[in-house]
């Protein structure tokens, strides 16, 4: 996680944020990744989670991964509400959490 980052997608979280956080976790975590991929959202039935290129996200997120250690081409975004993003990236299954993006800010669609 991006504990040092102080910006629009940082870890200050209010009590509210740290509960959807909580309970998008707990139920993904009764899920298998295929069934995570297939579900959408919003009246278009876009993707709920998936994949992001590193190339199309926020130049300010993109400069911090190599601070990070991160090397990954893409990142995964899992939608937590009409705004709220959660970005990581995958590795053997495991989803590694960088950022909280409060206002869909890392990459506006």
């Amino acid at each position: 996680m991006d504990h040092d980052y102080c910006g629009g997608w940082d870890w200050n979280l209010n009590a509210k944020e740290a509960r959807l956080i909580l309970q998008t976790l707990e139920e993904m975590s009764q899920k298998t990744w295929k069934e995570i991929s297939q579900e959408v959202a919003g009246k278009k039935g876009r993707a709920k989670s998936h994949s992001q290129s590193i190339e199309e996200i926020a130049d300010e997120a993109r400069k911090r991964l190599p601070d990070l250690q991160v090397e990954a081409e893409e990142l995964y975004r899992i939608r937590l509400g009409y705004s709220e993003r959660l970005w990581g990236f995958r590795i053997n299954g495991c989803f590694h959490i960088l950022w909280f993006d409060r206002n869909h800010k890392i990459y506006a669609d």
